[in-house]
């Protein structure tokens, strides 16, 4: 694991006790929103994590080669899990900037997340494609 912060919730096993209810709310069952095809490449299990801003900024530094905090960061360790973490500060601000509430801004973070577990990224062509998905899956949880 990349670190050891407080897990939160399993998507696809469903939610956890204790801590962490508003994003438990937000990514249960959010699998099935996603294309057959695509739900089968995500892992069977998968964490969410919220960090601070000040680990998201470590964290990408050091994985991405960027000295800059950002709003989510995936890591796959092999079919069985992975982890999306989630810097809610930089959510909050981003969904003030582009008019979008935080919990639609949380969902898209997460559904993005998933994304990148499923082997979308950033390229060119393949990035086109994974926003087009994103656009549709979040269309129809929202």
């Amino acid at each position: 694991m990349v670190a050891n912060y407080k897990k939160l919730v399993n998507p696809v096993r469903g939610p956890r006790q204790g801590r962490g209810r508003r994003l438990r709310c937000l990514a249960y069952n959010r699998v099935k929103y996603f294309p057959k095809y695509n739900q089968k490449k995500l892992p069977r299990e998968v964490a969410l994590i919220e960090i601070s801003k000040k680990t998201s900024q470590e964290l990408n530094r050091r994985y991405r080669k960027k000295n800059k905090s950002t709003n989510v960061l995936s890591f796959r360790y092999g079919p069985e899990y992975g982890e999306i973490l989630l810097c809610p500060e930089i959510i909050k601000k981003e969904a003030k900037a582009q008019g979008n509430t935080y919990k639609y801004q949380m969902t898209w973070m997460v559904v993005h997340g998933m994304m990148h577990l499923g082997g979308f990224h950033h390229e060119k062509g393949a990035a086109e494609k994974a926003e087009k998905l994103e656009e549709r899956i979040l269309a129809k949880m929202f």
